[in-house]
């Protein structure tokens, strides 16, 4: 489908007092400093301020006069230990009913924020020539995999045609896709505001290409971006996922780049507007810095809006599992893209050679055997991938997480 532009001036799409606009001048300055050692970049799930876990379940259960994205909920059962887990939710139509058969929609609006840390700008709306020459990060975006279809096939299995999200939960589900429903999409519908800028309080600027690589507070930002939400309910009712784009910048904790460096999150908060209605909302680097391993253009963005997809909430409920990929401890979530962080694989398209995140199916989370995922695997690409500790690796084509993590 054809993304639409909404071009909107600052005063237009964001109704805030200038007080909640106007942040104060950044201590950073355009002084260039090491990056730290090691620079490690990874995302998170970022709770809600304004809702627990059960909160997010009734609201997103109970029935509603409120526009809303399309979930669906279900449970799923550990085929090693029997447990039933319940009220996971998902963006979509459940692929296992026959009624699913057809294409569902899901709105993203995309939303641009220009970063300034101290004199440094960091704007994913213009062409950096030193780092990305090829297009603006928001460009490049709007015909990437995110947003636009293409065929893909893994192994020995043509997943189907669409775009990533998508085909990722094809290839989830596919035992259920292949045999019942052979038609089920999940379009999402981009649109795309013009750039929001944003200053800094504080904040580092790294040696990297170009501009370098901008890291500033989650905390600070966060606010802001609920309170963009919460002041433009027409252009951000609940029925849309609004994500926030940074270029070459990155998240860490109070300003302490020893927490360097948030590449994404997801999150949700009450939307006041709609009597506290659930809406999930998103944050993504598009990343050129050359700065990271493991991470290139949309990979963190692939990452964010699929574990939107598979898990909203960030409480759908699993069996304990860690010490792999970007999980050195326990979490027991499905975050799909957590175990596989790092794992990146190419797709060219419109020109340009993107790359997306290999994520872990349902499958390898409930550790079912043989695997419903697409050619029998564990994870959309197959990957094997090392411990956390680099002591073993798991092989995501035959081995779901039967190890157990306390």
């Amino acid at each position: 489908m054809k993304s639409k532009i909404l071009a909107m001036s600052v005063a237009g799409l964001l109704a805030l007092p200038i007080a909640a606009l106007c942040a104060q001048t950044a201590a950073a300055d355009d002084v260039r400093l090491p990056p730290p050692a090691p620079l490690s970049g990874h995302t998170i799930f970022l709770p809600p301020k304004d809702m627990s876990s059960d909160d997010m379940i009734q609201r997103l259960s109970a029935p509603t006069a409120e526009p809303s994205e399309p979930y669906w909920s279900t449970s799923f059962t550990d085929q090693a230990t029997h447990v039933v887990y319940k009220n996971i939710f998902m963006l979509g139509l459940n692929p296992e009913l026959p009624a699913s058969n057809r294409a569902v929609a899901a709105k993203v609006v995309v939303i641009p924020v220009i970063i300034k840390i101290g004199t440094t700008v960091f704007d994913p709306a213009t062409i950096d020539t030193a780092c990305e020459p090829k297009g603006s990060a928001i460009t490049l975006i709007k015909k990437s995999p995110l947003f636009n279809a293409f065929t893909l096939k893994v192994g020995t299995t043509t997943v189907g045609t669409g775009q990533y999200p998508d085909l990722f939960q094809r290839g989830n589900f596919y035992a259920f896709i292949k045999a019942r429903t052979p038609k089920y999409n999940l379009v999402l519908e981009p649109s795309y505001t013009n750039p929001i800028t944003f200053t800094a309080t504080g904040g580092s600027v790294f040696g990297a290409c170009g501009k370098g690589l901008g890291v500033f507070d989650i905390s600070e930002w966060d606010s802001f971006a609920q309170n963009i939400i919460q002041a433009n309910p027409k252009l951000l009712p609940p029925n849309v996922f609004p994500f926030f784009i940074f270029y070459n910048v990155v998240l860490d904790q109070n300003n302490n780049t020893g927490d360097c460096c948030i590449l994404g999150y997801h999150s949700a908060l009450s939307n006041k507007n709609f009597a506290n209605a659930f809406q999930a909302y998103g944050v993504g680097d598009f990343d050129s810095s050359r700065d990271f391993t493991g991470t290139s253009d949309i990979s963190a963005l692939s990452h964010e809006v699929d574990e939107w997809q598979d898990d909203p909430t960030g409480t759908n409920p699993t069996p304990s599992w860690g010490n792999i990929g970007q999980v050195s401890a326990c979490q027991a979530n499905l975050e799909v893209g957590d175990p596989l962080s790092g794992n990146i694989y190419p797709i060219t398209m419109n020109g340009f050679v993107y790359h997306v995140q290999d994520l872990a199916f349902v499958s390898w989370f409930y550790e079912t055997k043989p695997s419903i995922g697409s050619n029998g695997w564990y994870s959309l690409f197959g990957t094997d991938e090392k411990d956390a500790d680099d002591s073993t690796r798991r092989n995501f084509k035959t081995t779901p997480a039967v190890e157990p993590c306390k």
